[in-house]
């Protein structure tokens, strides 16, 4: 069901763990270095320009070739037999992609992530061919959510996950504008399913070979909750969708203008009291669009005045906090930590804690590692 071998992608977590633990001075390099013997993993894991050559690399010779050998064939013309290479093509890249990552030991390098996203893009259009890219609109998104929840389960890709959210959302904004009543619920509908997203991604058991999915997942329905019942995103959506120049006052508006000022302390609150950086930056992030949102239907200053003052005030602010918070205070600070629970991290670090040695001359072991498994026995 996994491709990637799970134990070795939880050991990969817990590695860049205990090395920023030991950045920050809580461990040895003694203990980093008995933790790091004990996490074996052999995933093949070259530096960021590497991975984004090798990306571009394994996507310029499936473009070239794929296009070379359709243009040799002749069967652009022709919609199914297009659409046929197109799923066999999807195929190959898949078979391809499953024995680099049992033969190279592929994750997450560049050739494995080009190949999977190849795989989904010809399977997608080979399909459409079929349908000669004649279908009803919702149907678009929701036969890309078909193809994407099965890869997302098995590769566990941040960007897929960013796929199967965004073609489940706009699958039902295109399906309610199919009916009357579902313009008018819209902003309620989405800010329903974000939020259900949210807390149902939540209650799921955490996995590390799930952990980027998930807070990929969290993050953007913490997002879409807050631009659904935001005004202006709302006001301006309303108008677009009735054809409307400018955009006029909308039902329920006061509704809406507490919606854009409550919610981003909401998310400020719960992020700090959770400890939880995404809900602060968003929180952050959506006081600074509400700010917009009254400035753009109620001018108090001019605009070079307001950005001058905004400005001044946001970067005094990040000064303090960051000082302020640079050593710990009501369990917050402002320095970089690591995410993620691990389960086999932490008897790894007291198995090497309470490691001892017998000062019995008479009784000596040797050999052990891990807290004394694996002694040979001698005396």
């Amino acid at each position: 069901m996994k491709a990637y071998n799970e134990t070795w992608v939880e050991n990969v977590a817990a590695k860049r763990l205990i090395e920023d633990w030991f950045k920050k001075n809580l461990l040895g390099q003694t203990e980093l270095e008995s933790c790091q013997s004990e996490l074996s993993e052999d995933f093949y894991d070259p530096n960021w320009f590497i991975k984004i050559g090798l990306f571009l690399f394994t996507g310029i010779a499936i473009s070239f070739s794929s296009g070379i050998f359709l243009a040799l064939l002749g069967v652009g013309s022709n919609n199914i037999t297009m659409g046929v290479f197109l799923v066999i093509f999807s195929v190959l890249s898949v078979v391809v992609l499953e024995h680099f990552i049992k033969r190279n030991k592929l994750y997450r390098s560049g050739i494995d992530n080009a190949l999977l996203y190849s795989a989904i893009g010809f399977l997608f259009t080979g399909i459409l061919s079929f349908f000669n890219f004649d279908l009803i609109d919702y149907l678009y998104p929701l036969l890309l959510l078909v193809i994407l929840i099965p890869a997302l389960i098995r590769y566990a890709d941040p960007l897929v996950s960013v796929g199967v959210f965004f073609s489940f959302f706009i699958f039902v904004f295109l399906f309610s504008n199919t009916f009357s009543w579902g313009k008018t619920l819209l902003p309620f509908i989405m800010m329903a399913l974000s939020a259900t997203v949210y807390f149902v991604s939540k209650s799921l058991k955490k996995s590390i070979y799930y952990a980027d999915v998930q807070f990929v997942i969290e993050t953007m329905a913490l997002a879409v909750f807050y631009l659904s019942g935001n005004y202006f995103v709302v006001r301006e959506a309303n108008a677009l969708l009735n054809n409307q120049s400018p955009s006029v006052e909308i039902p329920f508006s006061l509704i809406f203008w507490i919606f854009t000022f409550l919610v981003p302390f909401i998310y400020l609150y719960f992020g700090a009291r959770k400890k939880q950086r995404n809900a602060i930056i968003l929180g952050l992030l959506g006081l600074g669009f509400s700010v917009f949102t009254y400035r753009s239907y109620y001018s108090v200053m001019p605009t070079e005045w307001a950005l001058t003052l905004g400005g001044a005030i946001l970067i005094g602010v990040s000064v303090f906090c960051i000082k302020y918070f640079k050593s710990p205070k009501f369990n917050l600070s402002s320095v970089a930590e690591e995410q993620g629970k691990l389960q086999k991290l932490e008897s790894i670090l007291v198995a090497q804690a309470f490691q001892t040695k017998t000062s019995d001359d008479t009784l000596k072991f040797g050999g052990g590692e891990g807290g004394g498994a694996g002694a040979d026995g001698k005396y």
